[in-house]
């Protein structure tokens, strides 16, 4: 008569296991500000130690390749909205 118990038991300790635990999602810390996809997919790039490259140095490098171009696309959006304020008054 014990093993029909027995095996009713597991079900309840796994129905029990699976209720919802609000105190622990208060404990949780605020998130961090968002992260842009761009900079989520650089820290992508330190998974490359994986397969035996040095995963920082690559993140580094790539890194400092966006940096490098996002002040060019900075000094040509500058430069472009310098040379459309030079243009002549008849040019428009």
């Amino acid at each position: 008569m014990r093993h029909p118990y027995l095996c009713v038991l597991p079900l309840f300790v796994l129905l029990a296991g699976c209720g919802d635990e609000p105190q622990a999602q208060a404990d949780k810390p605020a998130p961090k500000e968002p992260v842009s996809e761009q900079q989520r997919l650089i820290d992508n790039t330190a998974a490359a130690s994986a397969v035996g490259y040095d995963g920082q140095a690559v993140k580094r490098a790539v890194q400092r390749t966006v940096d490098a171009n996002n002040k060019h696309n900075d000094e040509l959006q500058k430069a472009a909205e310098t040379a459309g304020q030079n243009e002549p008054a008849d040019a428009k």
